[in-house]
C-alpha cells in the first residue's frame, strides 16, 4: 500500500499553507500453513499456523525548522497458531472449540500523527492476542441455532489516546479483555426455506441474533490528560447488548414483505466511562417483488428505515478533545432498488 499524505493550514474552513507533505508505504509478508484430521468419525482436529512481517515507512517530504524530519520505519513480526476440535455428536449437531493466538499491526492510519496531534507515531506497536471460543451449530427441519461463548484478552491493545480536529492519537494500552456470548436463530415455516428474490422458498421466515460483550480495561493505565482510568472500565465504542430480529412474510409467491428490528444498549465515548450514548431501538420494512421480462428476472425491491424517524446517535468519536463525541444517525430514510438477471 502506498499512501501520499498532504496537510494544509485550516484557515476557518478554508485550505491555507502547505503543512504536511509525506508518502507512507505498507508491506505485509505472510506465510501459513493448516491441517484437518479426521481421527474418529465423530471428531475432528483443525489447526494451523501464520508468520508475518509488516513493514511501516514514512518518506517526510516536508521538512522546516518548525516541522522536522518524521521519516522512518517500523517492523513488526510474528508467528500465531490456533488449533480447533469439532465433535459431530449427530448428523444436525456439531460441537466446537477454538483456541489461539493473535496479532495486529497498526495501520498507517494509526500511526499518522504522534503525542500532541503532530509528528509520526512509529512507536506503536502490535497487538497481541490470546482467544478462545466454544460453541454449537445445529441444523434440521428448517431451522438453524448456533451459540458460542468466547474470551479475548489483548496485550499492546491500540486504542484511541485523544481526537482533536480530526486528527486522532492511538496508543498501546494493556490487559484488554472481551468476553461474551453470541446467539443466533434461523427458521421457516409453512414451506421449505428460502431467500426472497430468488424465487421459491418459505412463506415465513424469521431470524434472531444476540449478543453479551463485556469489553473492558483490565489494567488501570494513565491517559493523555495524566488522568487515571480505572481497571474495569468498559472499553468505549462497544456495547453491552446487541439485539437483531427480522421477519419476512411471502402471502405470495412473487411478493415478499418484511420488518426489521436493531437494539443496541448505552456506549461509552471516553476511556474514563463519564460520557455515554444512550441505548436506542430502531425498526425498518422492506418489500419486494419479482417478475420476468420475457428471459430476464426482474426484483423490485423498496426500504423504509427507521420508521419512527428515531433521534439516535450513530456513533461515537472515541475520546474527542473538545467534548465532541456524538455523532447523530440519520432519521427515516427511503429506499427504492432494482435488480436483473438473466
Amino acid at each position: 500500500m502506498r499512501d501520499g499524505r498532504n496537510g494544509y493550514v485550516n484557515q476557518d474552513g478554508s485550505q491555507g499553507a502547505l503543512r504536511r507533505d509525506e508518502t507512507n508505504t505498507a508491506t505485509d509478508l505472510g506465510a501459513f500453513a493448516q491441517a484437518d484430521w479426521t481421527f474418529h468419525p465423530d471428531w475432528q482436529v483443525v489447526g494451523g499456523v501464520r508468520a508475518s512481517r509488516v513493514r511501516l515507512g514514512i518518506d517526510d517530504q516536508f521538512i522546516t525548522a518548525a516541522s522536522p524530519d518524521d521519516s522512518g520505519t517500523a517492523t513488526y513480526s510474528n508467528v500465531s497458531p490456533v488449533l480447533g476440535l469439532v465433535w459431530h455428536a449427530l448428523d444436525s449437531l456439531n460441537v466446537y472449540a477454538n483456541l489461539g493466538r493473535g496479532f495486529e499491526t497498526p495501520t498507517l492510519t494509526e500511526v499518522a500523527y504522534g503525542p500532541g496531534g503532530v509528528g509520526s507515531n512509529l512507536g506503536l506497536r502490535a497487538s497481541t492476542s490470546r482467544q478462545g471460543e466454544i460453541g454449537i451449530k445445529w441444523q434440521a427441519d428448517g431451522q438453524r441455532l448456533e451459540a458460542a461463548l468466547f474470551d479475548a484478552d489483548s496485550h499492546d491493545e491500540v486504542v484511541p489516546q485523544s481526537n482533536n480536529a480530526g486528527r486522532t492519537v492511538y496508543q498501546n494500552v494493556n490487559g484488554v479483555r472481551r468476553r461474551g456470548f453470541e446467539l443466533g436463530w434461523r427458521g421457516g415455516f409453512l414451506g421449505q426455506v428460502g431467500t426472497p428474490g430468488q424465487g421459491g422458498g418459505s412463506r415465513i421466515e424469521a431470524g434472531l441474533a444476540y449478543t453479551w460483550l463485556d469489553a473492558y480495561f483490565g489494567d488501570a493505565f494513565i491517559n493523555a490528560q495524566g488522568q487515571t482510568v480505572a481497571a474495569g472500565n468498559r472499553l468505549p465504542g462497544t456495547a453491552r447488548h446487541s439485539v437483531s430480529a427480522d421477519l419476512a412474510w411471502r402471502p405470495l409467491a412473487p411478493l415478499t414483505l418484511g420488518a426489521e428490528m436493531r437494539v443496541d444498549s448505552r456506549v461509552y465515548a471516553d476511556d474514563l466511562n463519564t460520557q455515554a450514548a444512550p441505548g436506542y431501538a430502531v425498526f425498518n420494512l422492506r418489500a419486494g417483488y419479482e417478475f420476468r421480462l420475457g428471459p430476464t428476472r426482474v426484483y423490485l425491491f423498496g426500504r423504509i428505515d427507521n420508521v419512527t424517524d428515531r433521534r439516535y446517535i450513530g456513533s461515537v468519536i472515541v475520546n474527542e478533545a473538545n467534548g465532541r463525541y456524538f455523532e447523530p444517525a440519520p432519521g427515516r430514510r427511503f429506499f427504492i432498488g432494482l435488480r436483473a438477471a438473466l
